[in-house]
């Protein structure tokens, strides 16, 4: 794990913006949001850094994000129930084809 003041001002900054992504939503799921893409980004940050040759801040940084994008996308997902019942119902009964 990288002790550069950099990296930790990058990694901070990252959560911070993620958790100010969320106005909207309430505390406990901004921070649940925010504790998991920052912990992600804290925990595989030298294996992506090993991987791809690039630096521990810019592997962090880039899994921060990216894990926010997903959760936020199944997060919509998920949220839009009705369409994906009907999907489903249109795919059951052979309609989807």
């Amino acid at each position: 794990m990288n002790e550069d003041y950099k990296y930790w001002v990058a990694m901070v900054s990252a959560a911070m913006w993620v958790f100010n992504r969320h106005k909207g939503k309430g505390y406990v799921e901004r921070f649940t949001i925010t504790a998991i893409s920052a912990g992600m980004g804290l925990s595989l940050d030298s294996d992506l850094a090993a991987y791809t040759g690039r630096s521990d801040l810019v592997s962090g940084t880039a899994i921060i994000l990216s894990v926010w994008i997903l959760l936020d996308l199944a997060a919509s997902i998920a949220a839009d129930r009705a369409s994906i019942k009907e999907a489903i119902m249109k795919r059951i009964s052979g309609g989807g084809k």
